[in-house]
């Protein structure tokens, strides 16, 4: 696995996660990365959200700009393609700018596509093509939404104290209209809750568990309506991977447009 730019205590727990994949030895040894039983599952207290008790009702509770498929991927191809990744991706900690000032983001990443900037950061080209796992996925999940991606955010949670906070993915280089960003988000690895708040803060925020292999869909008017992250946890111990897809306006030449004369951009965090 190829990492750099990290330090400290980033370098120890990036040092487990690689020595944690190079001990497995059976599919076994892979069980984290399918969905726990409801039967083997403690129940764990609710937690609140600024006063407010999480919606719980899964999928079910989704809005409709918000769809999630469980099982696009079956778990033996997730299993061996979490392992691929780890060996193939050269993950780094990278620092974003928050109101003026430079901080660590609490994950890993990598990017693949155009050169783009946000919050300060700037992401520089790096053809998706380099890496066929991922121009497969591409190619897959660009034929499910009938939109040629052309380009893919990498995080890494290490362990359940790797996260992102409530952000909506409407930075303004995508364009004036927020109705019209489509996200793809493929999850590998450790289960993680996902949640969903609206921005003028009706309703209650909703969490649902986004598993190994599964797909989430974000369209229409998510980023403009909603804000999501994936919170912190002590129940998880092991690595997931996050894969988002996206259309990325202003690429280098080249670049694929979008099928049909469609206008559709895409996201740069989640």
């Amino acid at each position: 696995m190829q990492l750099k730019c990290v330090k400290g205590d980033s370098l120890r727990r990036v040092t487990q996660t690689k020595l944690y994949f190079a001990q497995m030895k059976s599919k076994a040894e892979f069980g984290f990365l399918q969905p726990p039983s409801s039967s083997t599952t403690k129940k764990r207290n609710r937690p609140k959200v600024r006063g407010r008790r999480l919606s719980y009702e899964g999928v079910s509770s989704l809005p409709d700009c918000v769809t999630y498929e469980p099982a696009f991927l079956p778990p033996s191809h997730s299993e061996q393609l979490m392992k691929e990744l780890m060996e193939v991706i050269p993950f780094r900690q990278e620092e974003i700018k928050i109101f003026g000032k430079l901080v660590k983001e609490p994950r890993l990443c990598a990017w693949y596509g155009g050169a783009y900037k946000y919050s300060g950061r700037a992401l520089k080209e790096n053809p998706l093509d380099s890496v066929p796992q991922l121009a497969s996925l591409r190619d897959r999940i660009s034929r499910k939404l009938d939109l040629d991606l052309n380009s893919v955010l990498i995080n890494l949670y290490r362990d359940g104290s790797d996260y992102i906070g409530w952000h909506s993915d409407d930075e303004r280089e995508l364009g004036p209209s927020k109705d019209d960003i489509v996200v793809a988000s493929l999850s590998l690895g450790a289960a993680r809750d996902f949640r969903l708040k609206r921005k003028d803060g009706a309703g209650n925020p909703i969490s649902i568990t986004l598993e190994s292999g599964s797909l989430l869909i974000m369209r229409g008017e998510t980023q403009k309506l909603w804000k999501h992250m994936v919170p912190k946890t002590k129940n998880v111990q092991q690595p997931r991977i996050n894969l988002t897809f996206r259309f990325l306006h202003q690429v280098s030449t080249g670049s694929p447009t979008p099928k049909d004369g469609q206008t559709k951009r895409a996201i740069v965090r989640t």
